[in-house]
């Protein structure tokens, strides 16, 4: 079993600890959880740099939708977590699950009830997010800026780095 060291960098000071909660529980969280990845990429959004040991066991990534023996699982959790219909269900299972969308394209800001292109990719982030807490992980691994990230859900909480 291998073991992650995940980093947060914080323009805030969060004290000794930041728990992660759910959006709207704090106002330092706009997703429900935070942004971790390796140590550079923390520094790049701020001088307050915390830090979590995550099992890989407990961090959903998208090999875990490939293992057909979690499809009934999977099709449970996706539906908790958006309106999935007989029409829908692809559309939500490749941008979630597998991270495949356009962000440009125009059903998303009718599908995610959004007026703004730029926002579809965090709302889609913090969608896999609360699929991956549905499912019972800890964290969820996903592409952006900085090549792989995870978010880390809520009930975790993460120390300071000194």
């Amino acid at each position: 079993m291998t073991t992650l060291t995940l980093y947060h960098g914080s323009p805030k000071d969060c004290g000794d600890t930041l728990t992660v909660q759910f959006v709207g529980d704090d106002n330092y969280f706009i997703f429900d959880g935070v942004f971790c990845s390796d140590f550079s990429a923390a520094l790049s959004h701020g001088d307050y740099i915390y830090t979590i040991d995550i099992s890989s066991q407990d961090i959903l990534d998208t090999m875990f939708f490939y293992d057909h023996k979690n499809g009934e699982k999977i099709d449970k959790a996706l539906a908790k977590v958006v309106q999935i219909s007989e029409d829908n269900y692809d559309i939500w299972f490749d941008a979630i699950c597998l991270e495949e969308y356009d962000q440009f394209d125009e059903k998303w800001l009718d599908l995610l009830s959004l007026s703004d292109p730029a926002s579809v990719g965090w709302e889609l982030q913090n969608l896999r997010g609360r699929l991956a807490a549905e499912l019972g992980f800890k964290a969820a691994e996903m592409e952006d800026e900085h090549g792989t990230s995870y978010l880390v859900l809520p009930g975790n909480t993460l120390s300071r780095f000194d």
